[in-house]
């Protein structure tokens, strides 16, 4: 997980690009990377959630607003 081969047989495999990851073995190209808790974005350019908004899934879904009286300073935030 965290890493895609997409070469049969091949003797290594590739990282997910930055703030990405997949959650599957056998991964075998790299749109199987998603975006990590806290990241938004397509698989090859996640970017932190800004400050005031989090997201606690994996994938591209966007940031969702903090309940009020909620937010914590700083991006890249997970619930």
């Amino acid at each position: 997980a965290g890493n895609y081969s997409d070469e049969a047989g091949a003797a290594f495999c590739h990282p997910c690009p930055a703030f990405a990851y997949t959650h599957a073995a056998g991964s075998d190209n790299a749109t199987d990377c998603v975006c990590n808790t806290g990241y938004t974005g397509p698989y090859d350019n996640c970017t932190a959630c800004p400050e005031g908004k989090y997201k606690d899934a994996l994938g591209s879904a966007e940031c969702t607003n903090c309940p009020a009286g909620e937010q914590q300073g700083g991006a890249a935030r997970a619930r």
